[in-house]
């Protein structure tokens, strides 16, 4: 009916360009999850704000009118959503299968002259830097780009301190760490509970899973159509 029709093109315009409500996550860009979106991990104005209540609105009047919604949501949304905590490694390499590459070959360097090979590659890409030790030998800095591209330091001064054997693993956590939080999207996630809170009783949040949540806001992401041609005859 119409009120369906309503809430398939408000779900399109989510997914569209034209807000910046969600991002398709960075791994649909290496043909992983594609068609994948996240919440926009990124800083939000008041009108933001009231765009991600309004969501929240909408995932509770998809449960309330029992009506599906058209929306391709990692697990880890669904996840922040209900309160159950993200899986480092799982989540990450969902949404950000690079970054979980690029985050896997520091954690399993099993020497310096590993290291120094993976910064020359990853100088190669231009993104690292020379060292100020050793101005012709390559380093990476404690800096990383964010989910929509902007470099961010990983620590205080983290642009004026070099990787190096003995904090290669802080490095390696410190990304964990920052896409971790960009996919829980604290700011944006606290705007969409607050809108849904308004349609339905946030305590039942706490006894859903997951996937429970996503089957009640979307429905099944398939069609049985041998179940349709038995209805059919």
């Amino acid at each position: 009916g119409s009120f369906r029709h309503f809430l398939w093109q408000v779900c399109k315009e989510l997914q569209s360009s034209s807000l910046s409500l969600l991002l398709l996550c960075p791994s649909s860009a290496v043909n992983k999850n594609k068609g994948k979106y996240i919440l926009t991990p990124s800083p939000i104005t008041y009108a933001e704000e009231q765009l991600f209540h309004f969501f929240g609105q909408l995932l509770g009047i998809a449960i309330r009118a029992d009506v599906p919604l058209p929306l391709d949501l990692l697990p880890s949304f669904w996840k922040t959503l209900v309160g159950e905590p993200l899986d480092p490694d799982l989540d990450l390499q969902e949404a950000d299968i690079l970054t979980y590459n690029y985050v896997k070959k520091f954690e399993n360097i099993n020497d310096e002259t590993e290291l120094e090979a993976l910064c020359a590659e990853i100088a190669s890409q231009h993104l690292a830097m020379e060292s100020p030790d050793c101005p012709n030998k390559p380093c990476c800095k404690f800096t990383y780009l964010t989910m929509t591209g902007d470099e961010v330091e990983l620590c205080p001064r983290g642009r004026h301190i070099p990787v190096g054997w003995e904090n290669k693993d802080v490095y390696a956590a410190a990304i964990r760490s920052l896409r971790l939080r960009e996919l829980q999207s604290p700011e944006c996630m606290t705007a969409v509970r607050a809108g849904l809170g308004s349609i339905i009783p946030l305590q039942l949040l706490t006894t859903l899973t997951p996937l429970e949540m996503e089957l009640r806001t979307c429905g099944l992401p398939y069609i049985n159509l041998e179940f349709l041609k038995v209805g059919r005859m």
